[in-house]
């Protein structure tokens, strides 16, 4: 009887450490994820305000005719 007790008290630690791990790496995917997305969107943001940027205009060359 003490050693179903042991085994199921050991299974139980066992199936908590695997339950935190577990949620670790959720958490630790989910904060990467909103890490990439929030670096992807500065990038085209920066993008974005080159591209809107006003390019100036070519001068025109008079010609000396």
């Amino acid at each position: 009887m003490i050693v179903v007790t042991a085994v199921l008290i050991i299974g139980l630690f066992v199936v908590l450490a695997a339950a935190v791990v577990l949620g670790v790496a959720f958490v630790g995917a989910f904060v990467w994820a909103l890490v990439q997305d929030r670096r992807e969107s500065a990038v085209a943001e920066r993008w974005s305000r080159r591209v809107a940027r006003p390019v100036p205009a070519p001068r025109r060359q008079h010609s000396a005719a």
